[in-house]
């Protein structure tokens, strides 16, 4: 989904990582909503909302990741181990997690996951830009 960066790059000249970070989770979170309401209508219906979801992540990753490397001061290539190693497991455990018996398919399982894994996103980044803790490129 290379289209993400490349808009991030024409994004970037009028808005801040801050808000469009914000905005790439609410949107993300609302599209994880819609795959939960519309995404058991069809095929390309659930492609369409995953393409968005895949947009907004791609745009955002980038830059996440020179703002998180810029948090190391001494060992970048541990820091980008950690990194990527963090973003394989959330994968593996989001497999699992959509064969769980919970769900009532693949498509909901999906959906709860991105709305749920949203959620929790916005959470964790309104508690971190309300912290005292510096933070390089953001703040």
């Amino acid at each position: 989904m290379s289209a993400g960066c490349f808009a991030w790059l024409r994004i970037s000249r009028r808005m801040s990582r801050r808000g469009y970070t914000s905005a790439a989770l609410v949107v993300s979170a609302v599209v994880g909503v819609c795959v939960l309401v519309f995404g058991q209508m069809g095929t390309f219906v659930f492609c369409g909302l995953f393409v968005v979801f895949a947009f907004f992540e791609a745009s955002v990753r980038p830059y996440a990741v020179a703002v998180l490397l810029a948090q190391q001061e001494g060992d970048t290539g541990s820091a980008s181990a950690l990194i990527n190693f963090t973003r394989t497991f959330t994968g593996v455990i989001g497999m699992f997690a959509v064969m769980a018996p919970v769900f009532s398919g693949y498509v909901n399982a999906v959906g709860w996951l991105m709305a749920g894994g949203m959620l929790m996103a916005i959470i964790a980044w309104v508690a971190l830009l309300r912290s005292s803790m510096p933070l390089s490129g953001v703040k």
